[in-house]
């Protein structure tokens, strides 16, 4: 979904248990991982399983990533089943011995998948945040109660859609070209330091449209509900198709206000084709925006939360 959706510069790698769907990608490079132990039938729901494979075929994970000498590597997956859980975190480390510098992005389970998944889901980010370098986590039910109404295929569509969210944002924010551009220092600024990143956007039309986004930004489904006005590191990147009047960067400081005056914000203004002449999107990078255990937290207690409706 990410590939077809347009999100160039960068190189995608496929890495799977299962044969069949791992044929069906259109990633640049495909991995068949642990091919002896599964023999391409998958890890069936088995972290164990998919950790074993991931070592199995390490060796041919690293040579992929030498060979290619890349400077920022994002580890996606799924947290709950057996090769995403087992295996991300081994790619992980692999990226980590490298010297790559490496993103981790996860998504929690839906709720109605059960306890197991849950509890899966917890232990593989506790091992998954040990091996990057910042670690983005999306709640599946976060992003879905967002939205009216969904059907059951909508749901997992989305969620495998959700993925490809920050890696575009922090794309756009390197390629676009404005009146104030951010650079790839600008980011690692952002992102060193703090375990637990935080990548959202905001988009706002019409009148007032940069508050708007500001708005729409704090209330983003992908934030957990967690306040990005307390962070400690910022970057902001402000995006429109046209002009922006000298009014409404007047609505951008004061939205800029609403930040702890000790938090350290980066941000820029540029341009995107893509949106509407009356909109304007506001994306984030954001770290410090609490402790990195609360987060952790949030996902043991929602794992808990199920534990007693079982």
């Amino acid at each position: 979904d990410m590939i077809e959706s347009g999100v160039g510069g960068v190189e995608y790698i496929a890495a799977n248990t299962d044969a069949q769907d791992l044929n069906k990608s259109l990633a640049d490079i495909r991995i068949q991982l642990g091919e002896k132990l599964t023999r391409g039938l998958g890890a069936g729901a088995d972290p164990e399983k998919g950790q074993l494979s991931a070592v199995e075929s390490s060796k041919f994970i690293q040579n992929i990533l030498k060979s290619n000498h890349y400077k920022i590597a994002f580890i996606i997956a799924g947290m709950g089943g057996g090769t995403g859980t087992g295996a991300a975190p081994i790619i992980a480390e692999i990226c980590k011995k490298i010297g790559i510098y490496t993103i981790g992005i996860c998504s929690t389970p839906f709720s109605f998948e059960g306890y197991l998944r849950q509890k899966q889901a917890a232990e593989g980010i506790e091992r998954l945040k040990k091996n990057v370098d910042n670690i983005a986590i999306f709640s599946n039910d976060n992003i879905i109660n967002s939205a009216v109404s969904v059907t059951i295929s909508d749901a997992f569509s989305v969620s495998d859609e959700i993925f490809y969210i920050p890696i575009e944002i922090i794309l756009s924010i390197l390629t676009s070209s404005g009146i104030i551009n951010i650079d790839f220092a600008d980011i690692l600024t952002t992102l060193k330091g703090s375990k637990l990143a935080t990548i959202a956007y905001g988009i706002g039309k019409g009148e007032k449209r940069i508050t708007k986004a500001f708005e729409n930004l704090k209330d983003s489904p992908f934030l957990y509900n967690l306040k990005i006005t307390k962070a400690q590191k910022i970057l902001l990147n402000i995006s429109y198709n046209g002009e922006l009047t000298m009014d409404e960067m007047l609505d951008f400081k004061i939205a800029m206000t609403q930040f702890d005056e000790h938090s350290e914000i980066i941000w820029g203004l540029t341009t995107d084709l893509k949106l509407d002449s009356n909109e304007v999107k506001v994306s984030a990078i954001i770290t410090g925006i609490t402790d990195e255990e609360e987060i952790i937290e949030y996902v043991k207690l929602n794992e808990l939360s199920i534990e007693k409706q079982l």
